[in-house]
């Protein structure tokens, strides 16, 4: 119980630091800064998946029971395939946004920086919760991710020359390599610094050959979260992804609290119930899929109303009210938090090929409707795109969901 109120304080403070940082970066250096920071975050979380390899998901399995003998070099040769994919992609990159932007500035090289820290940094936190170190693992995630963001806003309100989305990237920067720091102290005090040295294992290359489906399904969810962003940026400007990061950081809001506080806790009951009575869990499922949808929903619409009062009294060149994009938005995120109750209600019915399956076909259409929308609407048309895929993803779910049989499977006699 203190373990999990030890999380829970630390999700809550980093998702607090985070969301101020937007408003900081908004209101200090402008909404083009806020695109900039859009992107970054985009790119940090997209990037892990599409050079995962789908690899991460075993390791959090495989090394669960085992010793760091065991684990450390599993974890040394999966760190070797990343180093690789990281070069590749970073030389392809970079060579790309030369031919058709021109020479990378500070600001380019300091997402590639951020990319690598965020590869890295999410290995070492599944790694952790594998070895059931839980609070470690969030720690890691409160000095990466949110532990610089005072110290960021203290240095540039000391000097106001200096504020810049250049200078937030680099406190962020400053961050993961704290947080690499702390990690390498944990193997120091572990004394599994020289397991590094050990034999190769031979695990990248078994696990690699049934991860593929994983691996799509992964970029497919990484995708639909944050490829909106990078889509907004492609049609329309770095000032728009700014306007869409600042609403989508309310709507981000709102989602990381009920899915923390309804939809992951309820995973295990899930599992439970689906075993010893799958009719009782069809049941379950759908009377609390309505109850989170209409909570999401409902806090939406609260939320816009402070969004507003928010607004009326800030700059309207930084904080403009986009009363279509807030509802639309909202009621995007209203519906795909109850399109994800409904995946993690196929994970626990032990129908992953499905649950993947939805994700890859969601993502199709959302990259679609996002490419065709926003040239067509503007950002209104990507938050419009968002809620006709969401509807979409929620329909093919709850027919997956209710094609589960309802009774026991026959057990047989002995």
């Amino acid at each position: 119980m203190r373990e999990s109120a030890i999380i829970l304080a630390l999700r809550l403070a980093t998702l607090v630091l985070r969301f101020g940082l937007t408003l900081y970066v908004t209101a200090f250096i402008g909404l083009e800064a806020t695109g900039t920071l859009g992107i970054a975050i985009a790119l940090t979380a997209i990037t892990p998946a599409l050079i995962g390899f789908g690899l991460n998901y075993h390791l959090t399995r495989d090394v669960v029971g085992q010793s760091l003998a065991c684990v450390i070099p599993m974890a040394r040769d999966r760190a070797l395939v990343t180093f690789a994919a990281l070069i590749l992609l970073t030389v392809a990159g970079v060579a790309a946004h030369w031919q058709w932007v021109g020479p990378p500035g500070l600001t380019e090289w300091l997402i590639v920086a951020l990319v690598w820290f965020e590869m890295l940094a999410l290995e070492h936190y599944l790694l952790l919760i594998g070895l059931q170190r839980s609070v470690m693992a969030n720690v890691m995630i409160f000095v990466r991710s949110a532990v610089w963001v005072p110290a960021a806003m203290l240095f540039g309100y000391l000097a106001p020359e200096a504020r810049s989305i250049d200078m937030v990237l680099a406190f962020w920067v400053a961050g993961h390599a704290a947080a690499l720091a702390l990690f390498a102290g944990l193997l120091v005090r572990e004394h599994a610094l020289g397991l590094w040295l050990a034999p190769r294992t031979g695990w990248v290359g078994t696990t690699m050959r049934h991860s593929w489906l994983i691996w799509i399904s992964d970029i497919a969810l990484a995708g639909m979260a944050f490829s909106d962003r990078l889509i907004v940026a492609q049609v329309l400007d770095t000032r728009a992804v700014g306007v869409f990061t600042l609403y989508w950081s309310f709507a981000n809001a709102m989602q990381t609290l009920i899915t923390s506080a309804f939809i992951q806790p309820a995973l295990p009951g899930l599992v439970l119930l689906h075993r010893n009575d799958p009719a009782g869990w069809k049941v379950h499922v759908f009377r609390r899929w309505r109850l989170v949808t209409l909570l999401a929903i409902g806090l939406g619409m609260a939320i816009i109303a402070a969004i507003y009062v928010l607004f009326s009294y800030a700059p309207p060149d930084r904080f403009p009210w986009e009363p279509t994009l807030a509802l639309l938005l909202f009621a995007a995120y209203g519906v795909r938090i109850g399109s994800e109750y409904l995946g993690i209600c196929l994970t626990s019915a032990g129908r992953f090929n499905a649950y993947a399956l939805s994700t890859i076909g969601g993502f199709a259409v959302t990259f679609g409707l996002l490419w065709g929308l926003t040239k067509l609407g503007g950002i209104n048309g990507t938050a419009q795109a968002l809620l006709f895929a969401a509807v979409g993803l929620t329909v093919v779910r709850l027919w997956l969901v209710r094609r589960e049989p309802g009774e026991l499977a026959a057990k047989p006699q002995s």
